[in-house]
């Protein structure tokens, strides 16, 4: 690995290495980490959607409108990883109101894989035993012990209903052991579409959970009913996958990323669903599949097959499909590298995949500093309290509650 990233450092091009004038951020960066984010507003998410819609090139200097598309995907790529705790051993349902009150504008479905269920069965097992070293067991709810997505259905402002799916990067050692299962894998029979099959499997492994929650979680069978979704939807499996929803976009870093951009294909798949409502945004993502896998994207997936935002002098972006890659890759969609930030010293170029700067300029000379951390932030906020700075949580259910009911 060591050798590899030496290589990768000789040889990345020159383009991928732009810099950003330190004087231009004097005043320091604007932090905003995993445990410390708020959840976007409707009226900025709509804003979002609308943004990527017309995206093309980064803009070089970075100007509002590719700071505010990157400001707002991580953001949303960094919540995933921040509310883990919030979805018990199972999952959660949370009714976000807007801070001064009124209907519901946001449910929030915080969901994990199935292993997830396994773990906890196979803990309370053990426990019932009486056997001693049970792993976690007295934090068994916060435990992470498989994929795991964040869904966001938003009520927008003319009536209909927004998607949106954030997938968590790598956190324990299931994530780890299918990041290195990078066997290829066919999506279907008569396809010469191949992915990554180590992520495949953690995608198959939400939505196999997302079938079973739905309407028979209470708080979601009241919010589905005042919200209008037809009644042959029982699952989240068949909302994400009906098209009711006026957009929907994936959003991941890292293995979240690489997730993000097969779950936008399996969805832009689906027949129910129109062409050009589903959006895909990848952060520091692994390779997802072959060439077949890219052309598929672009033909059904926005913006032009999906964006990648990386950093320079990150090794992820060049490894997952087919391992690691050296000189070229063949990724999806529209490719943002960020310029070379003062901030990234030698010492520490291997984090670049958890840490981005990104400097705005504004048309008036002025510039504002943000950097983004996925990892490693102390906080003296309460991480809730901040997600919910544009909210107030009315109403909490428990998947895991429910689950007997299946």
């Amino acid at each position: 690995m060591v050798f590899a990233i030496l290589v990768f450092f000789t040889f990345t091009p020159a383009w991928a290495v732009r810099t950003v004038d330190l004087s231009a951020t004097r005043a320091g960066p604007e932090i905003i980490a995993y445990n410390e984010v708020a959840i976007p507003s409707v009226s900025q998410l709509e804003e979002w959607k609308e943004k990527l819609s017309a995206a093309g090139p980064l803009e070089q200097p970075i100007g509002p409108t590719s700071a505010f598309i990157i400001d707002i995907s991580m953001r949303m790529a960094l919540l995933a990883y921040g509310r883990t705790s919030v979805a018990g051993s199972t999952g959660r349902v949370d009714l976000l109101t807007p801070k001064e009150g009124g209907p519901i504008s946001v449910i929030q479905l915080a969901v994990r894989g199935v292993e997830a269920r396994e773990y906890r069965d196979h803990v309370a097992k053990l426990k019932a035993a009486g056997k001693r070293g049970v792993p976690y067991g007295e934090r068994l709810g916060e435990e992470d012990t498989s994929p795991y997505v964040l869904v966001y259905m938003v009520k927008l402002s003319d009536g209909g209903i927004g998607l949106i799916l954030s997938f968590k990067g790598s956190t324990n050692g299931l994530d780890w052991k299918r990041n290195f299962n990078f066997l290829p894998t066919r999506l279907s029979s008569d396809s010469g579409v191949k992915v990554h099959k180590g992520f495949g499997w953690h995608v198959d492994s939400i939505f196999q959970k997302m079938s079973q929650v739905g309407r028979k979680v209470a708080t979601l069978y009241n919010a589905w009913g005042s919200w209008g979704i037809p009644s042959h939807i029982q699952s989240l499996e068949d909302f994400v996958t009906s098209g009711v929803w006026k957009w929907c976009i994936c959003v991941g870093h890292s293995l979240g990323g690489a997730m993000a951009a097969m779950a936008s294909q399996r969805i832009a798949s689906s027949s129910s669903v129109g062409p050009n409502t589903v959006y895909a945004v990848s952060i520091g993502a692994p390779v997802p599949g072959n060439k077949a896998f890219v052309a598929d994207m672009k033909s059904k997936v926005l913006p032009q097959g999906g964006l990648r935002i990386e950093n320079p002098y990150d090794l992820v972006p060049w490894t997952g499909y087919g391992g690691v890659k050296f000189i070229s890759r063949h990724v999806n969609g529209i490719v943002w590298i960020l310029p070379k930030d003062q901030w990234m010293k030698r010492s520490q170029k291997l984090s670049a995949h958890l840490t981005f700067n990104v400097v705005e300029h504004a048309t008036d000379n002025a510039t504002k500093h943000r950097r983004y951390v996925f990892s490693g932030h102390e906080t003296k906020r309460d991480p809730d309290e901040t997600a919910l700075a544009n909210y107030k949580d009315v109403s909490v259910s428990s998947v895991e509650d429910s689950e007997r009911v299946y």
